[in-house]
């Protein structure tokens, strides 16, 4: 796979400084490595090639394994499709891993993603919903703060309608400070 960036740099005459790569062969091979030669040889690599072979590897866990090989994944998560990363954390869901690569991702593909997890057939799918919520809840109290921020605050409220109960001792406050209304759930709960 030849991409974009390659294609202008040869145009430049970098052409000397281009390491071309089979991504296919390469996720074998970096896979096969013990973990700190792959690292080091997936560093080496482009971020245009890192992603290419990430891109071109079918398997979930494999795909994971390849993200791990980076000190930080976040750029390389944000940059690939989101049904890609889905795939990759559904393997993951319900076993508190998830947290790990949930902070990497952008906002936009958490909407996505809740989209695509939470709704089957214009249904909240209450299962798939609380095993996102109990990987959200294992996310570092920071990084979560940090990533809950960036979130639009309906998709969040969406997610936790009903979820909540809230002390005696703070309803009426909430409620006089218009952030609960008096009928719902969570003020009655």
């Amino acid at each position: 796979v030849i991409t974009t960036s390659i294609l202008n740099n040869w145009r430049n005459g970098g052409v000397s400084k281009i390491k071309l790569i089979d991504p296919y062969q390469e996720t074998q091979k970096l896979l096969a490595m013990p973990t700190r030669e792959a690292e080091a040889l997936f560093q080496s690599y482009t971020t245009e090639q890192q992603l290419g072979i990430i891109l071109s590897t079918r398997n979930p866990r494999d795909r994971e394994e390849l993200y791990y090989l980076v000190p930080d994944c976040t750029g390389l998560i944000q940059r690939s499709p989101t049904e890609d990363v889905l795939q990759v954390l559904d393997t993951m869901l319900g076993t508190g891993m998830a947290s790990v690569l949930l902070p990497c991702l952008s906002p936009e593909q958490f909407e996505e993603m809740m989209d695509i997890a939470i709704w089957r057939n214009g249904k909240l799918d209450e299962k798939t919903l609380n095993l996102w919520l109990f990987e959200l809840s294992e996310c570092e109290r920071d990084e979560l703060g940090q990533f809950l921020s960036q979130i639009d605050i309906s998709v969040i409220a969406n997610l936790l309608h009903g979820r909540i109960q809230m002390k005696t001792d703070f309803k009426a406050l909430f409620i006089e400070a218009g952030l609960v209304d008096p009928s719902g759930a969570a003020a009655g709960a």
